[in-house]
C-alpha cells in the first residue's frame, strides 16, 4: 500500500477515534447529570430552593427590638455517611437565628407563634428530641413539599453575660429533603 494512503488512513481512523472518545465522554457526562442531579450526587436535596425559600420566612418571625442578631444558613448537601449507620443521604436543611431581647420569655413565645400560625405553620409538642443542646419553649411543624420532617422553634438559651433583664434566644427552621430512590435524606 502507498504510505501516502496509509498516512491519510491513519490521521482519518485518529480523527475518527478522538470524535468517538468526545461523543462517549459528553454521553456519559449526560447520563451522570440526568441520573445523579449533579455530578457529586444523586437527585433529591433542595435543587430549586423551594424549602429554602420557605424555611427563610421563618425570619419575619424575629420578634421587635431584638438586638445582636446572628443567622446561619446551611443548605442541605449530600453526604456519603450521613448517619449513625454511615449510609448516604441528604443532610439537613437550616435557618438559625439567634437574637438578644428584654421581652418575657411568654411575650417571645407568643410573638413567635403569631406569626408562624399566620405563615401555615402548627404548633407541636415542644418535647426535646436531642437535636438541639436545650430543650425548646415551643416547636411548629409545616408541610412543604419535597421535605420531610419539617420543623421550627424557638429556645432560650441558659444564662449569658448581658445585662440583667436581656435574654438570648434560638429561632431556627430545619427540614431534611424527601429521600428518593437510592437517594434518602439522613434524618432517621
Amino acid at each position: 500500500m502507498d504510505p501516502r494512503l496509509t498516512r491519510i488512513l491513519t490521521m482519518r481512523h485518529r480523527a475518527l477515534f478522538g470524535a468517538l472518545l468526545a461523543f462517549i465522554f459528553v454521553v456519559a457526562l449526560v447520563i451522570l447529570y440526568f441520573n445523579w442531579g449533579v455530578v457529586t450526587g444523586p437527585h433529591g436535596g433542595d435543587p430549586h430552593f423551594a424549602i429554602a425559600n420557605e424555611l427563610a420566612q421563618v425570619d419575619k418571625a424575629l420578634p421587635p427590638n431584638s438586638t445582636g442578631l446572628h443567622s446561619n444558613w446551611v443548605p442541605t448537601q449530600w453526604d456519603q455517611a450521613c448517619s449513625s449507620s454511615d449510609r448516604p443521604g441528604w443532610s439537613m436543611e437550616l435557618n438559625w437565628l439567634l437574637f438578644n431581647t428584654m421581652s418575657s420569655d411568654t411575650a417571645i413565645v407568643n410573638f413567635v407563634s403569631k406569626k408562624l400560625l399566620t405563615m401555615g405553620w402548627k404548633p407541636t409538642n415542644s418535647y426535646f428530641d436531642g437535636m438541639w443542646q436545650y430543650p425548646p419553649a415551643a416547636k411548629w411543624t409545616k408541610i412543604i413539599p419535597g421535605a420531610a420532617k419539617v420543623v421550627a422553634f424557638v429556645m432560650k438559651e441558659p444564662e449569658t453575660t448581658l445585662p440583667p433583664g436581656q435574654s438570648t434566644w434560638e429561632l431556627a427552621a430545619e427540614a431534611f429533603p424527601e429521600p428518593v430512590v437510592n437517594a434518602p435524606s439522613c434524618h432517621p
